[in-house]
């Protein structure tokens, strides 16, 4: 039986479902040589048009619409050629390749929305050098005051109750001005016993008292103003005694909110996004970094900062998407320390007071030492004023040393201790950084070899691999269904 056949040349890959166009070609009627498979023809050409040896590559074979690579031209004699040539199985089955579903691994395919999906090419190397984005943020502008910040501070208050006060620096001085007085303050301008022993009972009663009721008082690094609309002002008591201070009422529910969302500056918007690492930089907190593989969907990184003023701690929470990536805390706070004198005043009082009541039972008062001094002849005698007071000052005095030598003892009165606060001098803005580490080649590889697909569907024009994959044609035979299963799943370019 003889056959039509086309013979040409064509620049196509080896595996490429292109079919070319034939219809311009050589074109002869051939009988097949000898038992052959119609996989694999050989068949005898006479060729007497030709001036030298053929140089065709490829053929169609037109009553069975098959296309083949020519494998052999052999010259039998003068003007005759022998051909042999092997199916070119993609591109005889093109058609029922294009209408088979299969799993694809990587190709062009998009579903009819439109939508991309976002999976890792593990074909491409990644660069170790990476590009990096960094975007800031002024998140607690307006609230931060490291120069002077303000202070909580709980004491016992006049109701019996310990209370908390939010205060602020000036008038914190001016608290402490109050109740920790110095007691060596000089007493010159005292002019009565009266005035002395006033002043050294209200020194008493402030540095014994007022600051014995001081429980703790913590520094915080912010305005007053951040506690604005979050307590009333009252004035600060500690025990009965009123400071002449105010401050910002708070209680243990007082809680300082502030939020934030940055940007995630993505390089790309496709599966390339797993090739990134991102650090967050958080106020008092430090560098938190977040996992990808819980974030590639999300634009922003949204941040939640609490601080509690009495103990000073600040909470954090990061959520990237549907995902809460990270949550800690810290304390931003220092313990500040609030103390009366090493020599506590009370002990002086009492010599004081000794002093003056030994005196006074000797005489009426100072006045009468004046007396005694303009008798000095009743003292000849032994019976005067002046003999009196002179006994009285002796015994005064003895009473005074006793109670310096009391006074002389060290007392420590302290409320709170002394450290440093959490991130001291950093910087007070969000910092979020993008590291991108780009596959090598990336545009001209993804231009040749598609993107990852990993779903079923049927092929397109473009590269495509799919895994196990099984035509679907009624008149292939085993052979042929074996070899282009093979071809699919190592990659073919559909054209």
């Amino acid at each position: 039986m003889a056959y039509t056949v086309r013979l040409g040349n064509v620049s196509k890959k080896s595996n490429s479902t292109l079919q070319p166009d034939t219809s311009s070609w050589f074109s002869a009627q051939v009988t097949f040589k000898l038992a052959k498979d119609i996989d694999a023809p050989t068949f005898i050409l006479s060729m007497p048009s030709l001036s030298s040896y053929p140089q065709y590559n490829y053929l169609y074979l037109v009553e069975f619409n098959a296309y083949y690579w020519i494998t052999d031209i052999v010259s039998v004699r003068a003007d005759v050629w022998e051909i042999s040539a092997a199916m070119d199985v993609l591109a005889t089955y093109k058609s029922a390749i294009l209408a088979t579903s299969c799993f694809v691994e990587y190709g062009f395919n998009a579903d009819a929305s439109g939508a991309t999906y976002r999976l890792q090419d593990t074909r491409q190397n990644i660069s170790m050098v990476p590009t990096i984005q960094t975007v800031k943020q002024d998140f607690l502008t307006g609230e931060i005051n490291t120069s002077q910040g303000c202070y909580c501070m709980t004491a016992v208050g006049k109701s019996g109750g310990v209370s908390a006060y939010i205060i602020a620096a000036r008038p914190m001085k001016e608290l402490l001005d109050t109740v920790a007085t110095n007691i060596f303050d000089s007493v010159d301008q005292k002019e009565t016993v009266e005035e002395i022993l006033k002043y050294f009972s209200y020194n008493s009663m402030l540095q014994g008292s007022a600051i014995q009721a001081i429980r703790s008082c913590v520094w915080l690094p912010v305005y007053l103003t951040t506690f604005n609309g979050l307590g009333d002002v009252v004035p600060v008591y500690l025990g009965d005694f009123d400071t002449g201070v105010n401050g910002v009422s708070v209680s243990n529910n007082i809680v300082v909110v502030r939020e934030a969302s940055v940007t995630i500056p993505w390089p790309t918007d496709d599966w390339k996004r797993m090739n990134c690492q991102i650090q967050v930089y958080i106020p008092f907190i430090g560098t938190v970094a977040i996992p990808i593989n819980q974030c590639n969907k999300a634009n922003t990184v949204d941040i939640t900062w609490c601080m509690e003023p009495i103990g000073g701690t600040v909470s954090v929470r990061v959520v990237c998407g549907d995902y809460t990536v990270f949550v800690g805390s810290a304390s931003i706070g220092a313990s500040y320390a609030i103390g009366s004198s090493n020599v506590p005043v009370q002990n002086f009082v009492g010599g004081v007071a000794q002093a003056i009541g030994g005196y006074i039972e000797v005489t009426a008062g100072a006045i009468d030492m004046a007396g005694a001094l303009a008798s000095p002849l009743d003292d000849m005698l032994g019976q005067g004023a002046y003999s009196k007071a002179a006994t009285g000052i002796l015994s005064g005095v003895s009473n005074a040393v006793g109670g310096a030598a009391q006074a002389i003892t060290p007392i420590v009165q302290c409320a709170g201790s002394m450290s440093g606060a959490s991130a001291c001098g950093q910087s007070m803005d969000i910092e979020l950084s993008l590291f991108y580490y780009p596959p090598i080649d990336d545009a001209g590889f993804q231009a040749v070899y598609g993107h990852p697909v990993m779903r079923m569907a049927t092929p397109v024009a473009g590269f495509c691999k799919t895994r196990g994959f099984q035509l679907a044609n009624a008149n292939a035979r085993a052979s042929e269904l074996l070899t282009v299963g093979r071809y699919m799943d190592s990659g073919v370019f559909i054209e």
